[in-house]
C-alpha cells in the first residue's frame, strides 16, 4: 500500500516518516542466533525428540496413535529442559563477560532478557 493512501489522513505522518528513518538507520547487533536460539532449536528439539521417542517406544506400544501420544510427554520434557540448559548457559555467559569490565567502561546492572 503506498504512503500516500496510508498516511494521507493521519497528522502525524512527517514525524512518523523521522522516527522510521530513525530506526532503520540504528546500527545494533544481529538478534539472529538469539531467534534461532529462542525460537527455532527448541522446536527441533522437540521434533527430534518425538522421533527419537516415537522409535524407541515402537516395541513397546503397538498402536501408532498411541505411540505417539505416550512420545509427546518426554519430548516435551526434552525441550522444556534444553530451554532451561540454554536460559542457564547464556546467564552464565552474560555473568561471565559482565565481571571483565575494562577501566572507564560503565556497564549496566540490569538486563532486558
Amino acid at each position: 500500500m503506498a504512503e500516500k493512501d496510508f498516511c494521507s489522513n493521519c497528522g502525524q505522518r512527517q514525524g512518523c516518516r523521522q522516527a522510521y528513518e530513525q530506526l532503520g538507520s540504528l546500527a545494533g547487533a544481529s538478534v539472529v542466533m538469539r531467534v534461532i536460539t529462542a525460537f527455532l532449536l527448541p522446536l527441533l528439539v522437540f521434533v527430534v525428540g518425538l522421533v527419537v521417542f516415537d522409535y524407541l517406544l515402537g516395541s513397546v506400544v503397538n498402536s501408532t496413535n498411541a505411540r505417539t501420544v505416550v512420545s509427546f510427554l518426554p519430548a516435551v520434557s526434552v525441550s522444556i529442559v534444553w530451554i532451561l540448559f540454554v536460559r542457564f548457559a547464556r546467564n552464565r555467559i552474560a555473568g561471565a563477560k559482565s565481571c571483565r569490565v575494562r577501566e572507564g567502561e560503565e556497564v549496566s546492572k540490569s538486563r532486558a532478557d
